[in-house]
């Protein structure tokens, strides 16, 4: 019996379609109510909620009209029918296949970093790995060639993926409509020469173009345009983390200079683990203690996840609460404290 997976701490984040509008008759999108995907995955930079919005097209004389649109960069994070982000299986692949390490190795690294795996779901995710880089069977082929019938064309969008500082990327092509993976490859230079090499063989499978998704990156974009001559949108997303790495930056840097000031955590969950249980004086303050330690894990992620900000409201709060006790003259025990 699978043992059920239980997270501390999940953050949530919706996506919504990067295209704005119809590829067909150039109407604005409109989002359709409720989420197409609800899943929690686990990547290298935490648990993830993910919620996916789909539009569609409402002009009445369109024909592609019944075309749902989806995110790309979502389906940028994992793979349909997989719990681990795709930073993670790159990460497996990378290990395996470059460095030579055993699948425990793999595992008791990918635990140490927090994430909840065993030894057999690391074999499963170095399948996936291998099954990414295998390219296209005569099957995906066959839904690509029967999605540009259905759909009047298709949509590409390209994302690369570094499992370690200054090591080559993992370049991966993939379908927007159908969320199929056409092509995956180790790049070490990425420029726009290199990565219209990359592009090329997509482009030699002779399937109508509708439009192409990305982030800003300016070598991607120019080679996404000259590839394939048609309309270009950005990840909001993409746009979002870089128009806010210089206040990730600035937060991250507050957020070592707030936690220099905090020493002396240890010793104090040392005393209340000596205390009696009956000591309400030592449960109050390892209320506190507990939030503190919790808090001190908090992290900067862009674009809109400020770690330093949501530290520095957390000692505001236990700080007002403790002045709070404090006024009362007496230790008793409240919900707020």
């Amino acid at each position: 019996m699978r043992k059920t997976k239980s997270f501390q701490s999940v953050s949530r984040q919706y996506f919504y379609p990067e295209l704005k509008r119809c590829p067909h008759c150039r109407q604005r999108l409109r989002l359709l109510q409720g989420l197409y995907l609800k899943k929690t995955i686990q990547t290298l930079d935490g648990v993830l909620w993910l919620g996916g919005y789909a539009s569609h097209c409402v002009n009445p004389k369109c024909q592609h009209r019944q075309i749902h649109y989806l995110s790309s960069q979502l389906a940028a994070l994992s793979l349909p029918g997989v719990t681990y982000g795709l930073d993670v299986i790159v990460r497996v692949g990378w290990r395996r296949q470059h460095d030579h390490r055993t699948m425990g190795e793999i595992g008791q690294e990918l635990r140490s970093a927090g994430i909840q795996i065993t030894d057999r779901e690391v074999e499963r995710l170095w399948d996936y790995y291998r099954l990414l880089l295998r390219g296209l069977t005569q099957i995906d082929l066959a839904k690509l060639r029967e999605a540009e019938k259905t759909y009047g064309g298709l949509i590409w969008s390209a994302d690369g993926l570094q499992p370690e500082s200054g090591e080559p990327q993992l370049w991966v092509v993939r379908e927007v409509l159908t969320r199929t993976i056409v092509h995956a490859e180790w790049l070490s230079q990425v420029d726009q020469a290199t990565l219209q090499a990359f592009l090329q063989p997509v482009k030699d499978l002779a399937l109508k173009t509708l439009a192409t998704v990305s982030d800003q990156q300016r070598a991607l974009v120019k080679a996404l345009k000259a590839t394939w001559h048609k309309p270009h949108q950005a990840c909001q997303s993409h746009f979002l983390r870089d128009a806010a790495a210089p206040l990730i930056e600035q937060d991250r840097a507050q957020m070592v200079e707030i936690k220099a000031k905090i020493r002396g955590i240890r010793a104090i969950e040392r005393k209340i683990e000596a205390a009696s249980p009956q000591d309400r004086s030592a449960i109050i303050v390892g209320t506190y203690a507990l939030a503190i330690r919790q808090g001190l894990r908090f992290r900067s992620r862009a674009p809109l996840q400020l770690g330093g900000v949501r530290l520095y409201a957390l000692l505001d709060e236990v700080t007002c609460s403790i002045q709070r006790c404090l006024k009362k003259g007496t230790m008793s025990v409240w919900l707020n404290c």
